[in-house]
């Protein structure tokens, strides 16, 4: 989803004239793309590795029906959904600002 959020914002940026709103990126985008593609996708694979780790730390644990690994997992499997849908949100107003362009 990461991939799609940056991909989205490289074309509304490039061939539709969009305009990042992130103050962290906006300078960024009209200044170096290289640069901010690099920080999107690093962020992206950085997430996906926490993910990973987190789920194999928990299968490792041997007593699955703790009050401590039912809370992990509930936690874990939290994270994993607020950022799906953050950047789901994200990819979607991108195609929207794309889509009114056009």
């Amino acid at each position: 989803m990461g991939y799609i959020d940056w991909l989205t914002t490289i074309i509304g940026l490039v061939y539709f004239g969009a305009v990042e709103v992130n103050p962290l990126f906006a300078n960024m985008t009209r200044t170096n793309l290289a640069a901010f593609t690099a920080i999107k996708l690093d962020a992206t694979i950085f997430m996906g590795v926490l993910c990973y780790l987190g789920e194999k730390m928990l299968q490792r644990l041997k007593d699955k029906n703790s009050k401590s690994y039912v809370l992990s997992r509930i936690i874990l499997r939290g994270g994993y959904l607020v950022t799906m849908t953050v950047l789901l949100v994200t990819v979607l107003n991108n195609l929207i600002v794309v889509a009114e362009t056009l």
